[in-house]
């Protein structure tokens, strides 16, 4: 599943898309969605679009009222989100996670820091599966650790960020939206790097040869 499944895309935007997950009771918001399939694309273990269905709703496929529903799910997850998702494989045309405008209050950081988390973790997820570990190179492996270290970044700001007064702004938090929209770049160098080496990696299957890659674990 690393490469487009098929040309058919939907038309749907993220509001319709977000809409759609509502209707069928998804525990995960859009943007953790969006980041646990681009994890899944980069993964080295493919499994089915069931399987990852499953997944997303906490391992339990949602209930639907007939068919055409499913399909709309899945056509919308998998035909239209996951394909445009695809076309991040290239470096020409990165990952990049989700954006707004945030304001340096400790209420709207505190938003950004559980996004960025769920987007993170998403991807995490997404990649590694139910894998206690995957095959992968050093650049990889880094990639890897730097979105680790960015996840206990960001939740190492929370106890900080929950004793502020919600509407407050100062130098430090202006300083900390600063500081977390560095680790965003850097998050999402780190994803871009994973995905690439993943690409790479699966070219060097088709020839045989592994040299310089390891197990990295979850």
């Amino acid at each position: 599943m690393g490469n487009k499944m098929k040309p058919k895309k939907t038309s749907m935007d993220r509001d319709q898309i977000q809409s759609l997950l509502q209707k069928h009771g998804c525990p995960m918001p859009y943007h953790q969605v969006r980041a646990i399939l681009m994890g899944n694309i980069a993964a080295p273990v493919q499994v089915s679009p069931i399987d990852v269905l499953r997944r997303i709703w906490g391992g339990t496929l949602p209930e639907f009222a007939d068919m055409e529903a499913l399909k709309e799910l899945m056509d919308t997850l998998f035909m239209g989100l996951w394909n445009r998702l695809a076309d991040h494989q290239s470096a020409r045309d990165p990952f990049r996670l989700s954006r707004r405008s945030w304001q340096p209050t400790a209420a709207d950081l505190l938003v950004l820091v559980r996004t960025r988390m769920e987007e993170l973790e998403g991807f995490w997820e997404g990649f590694f599966g139910d894998q206690e570990s995957v095959m992968s190179s050093k650049a990889a492996h880094e990639a890897l650790e730097a979105i680790g270290e960015a996840r206990s970044l960001l939740a190492a700001s929370i106890p900080l960020l929950e004793r502020e007064d919600a509407s407050n702004q100062d130098q430090q938090l202006r300083d900390l939206l600063r500081n977390f929209t560095n680790l965003t770049n850097i998050a999402e160098k780190s994803i871009q790097k994973v995905i690439t080496e993943s690409v790479r990696m699966r070219r060097m299957q088709t020839g045989s040869t592994m040299e310089g890659f390891s197990q990295t674990r979850h």
